[in-house]
Formats: C-alpha cells, structure tokens, sequence
C-alpha cells in the first residue's frame, strides 16, 4: 500500500501505466477497500487524464454505492474536491433525488457536504432546493444537521436558505 501510494507519487505518470492496467476493472472494489481507497486517490492526484479517465468511468459505474461505503465514500469526496468539473457534475447528478436520505447516512452525509461546498452554482442550488422541496423531511441525526449547516453556510446560490429552519424534520 504505502510502497505504491510511493510510486504512485514520485515516479513519472508515463510510468505508471502497468499499475493502472492492474487495477481496471478492480477499481470499485479497490475504492472499497481501507487502502486501496488511498491508492486509487493517489492515482487521481498524480496520474495524466488519459490515465484516470477509466478509473473514473469505473467510479462513475459504482457511485451510488461508493458514496454509502465506509471507504468508497473517500474516493468520491476526493473527486468532489479536486476532480474536474464535469466528474464533479456526474457524481452530483447521481446525488439528487436522494438528497434527504443520503444527509442523514453516516457515510454519504460527508459526500454531500462535499457537494454542497464544490458544486456549481446552478447544482448547489438544486441540492439545497431539494432539501427545501415541500414534502421533504430530513432525519434529524447529527449527519444531517451538519449537511444542513454547510448548505446554509454555502449558499452564493440565491436559495432562500432561511428556510431551512422551517424544513420538516423527522426525530
């Protein structure tokens, strides 16, 4: 793990290519797992696009679960943080509908803060408009009150984010 994070880290991209060959088709399961979760962020840090472009096809492929697990979660957050714009807009797509349900999920609660702080603004509205859709209850868990607090404390949007007191909330 820490050998190839190394590699991952210090050996030029063009070089890498075996190491990524090895991990196609294994990176939803990889992503999944306590350190391969680490490698395959180091490998969308450091690699070329060219080269993480069929890790995050792979990653898209597996997003709705990745988001729920207790280290996939890693890996989509880091996309969220550092990925290109369009990852970003797929993985946040692939969030919505969901929204409520996934604030008050222990490990998907922090992908959506995640998307809350690193969306365009038109998605960061659509997020928080979810929240606030009439209809809409939020389980009152302390996951769901800390996405609730960034999506206040993000909003350049336009949403009416004092609403969000008024949001039904189920205990």
């Amino acid at each position: 793990n820490h050998v190839i994070q190394k590699c991952i880290e210090c050996v030029p991209p063009s070089e890498l290519d075996f190491i990524i060959a090895a991990f196609r088709g294994q990176v939803f399961h990889l992503s999944s797992h306590p350190y391969g979760c680490r490698v395959i962020q180091r490998i969308l840090e450091h690699c070329l696009t060219e080269q993480t472009r069929p890790i995050l096809e792979e990653l898209h492929k597996g997003v709705d679960h990745l988001v729920k697990d207790q280290y996939g979660n890693y890996v989509i957050q880091h996309v969220l943080e550092r990925g290109l714009p369009e990852d970003k807009s797929r993985i946040i797509v692939s969030l919505l509908g969901r929204v409520a349900q996934l604030s008050a999920h222990k490990f998907a609660s922090n992908v959506m803060e995640k998307a809350i702080a690193n969306a365009q603004p038109s998605e960061r509205a659509s997020l928080i408009d979810e929240i606030l859709r009439p209809g809409s209850s939020i389980s009152l868990t302390p996951d769901s009150t800390t996405v609730v607090g960034s999506a206040g404390g993000s909003s350049s949007s336009g949403s009416n984010i004092g609403t969000l007191n008024s949001c039904p909330v189920v205990e």
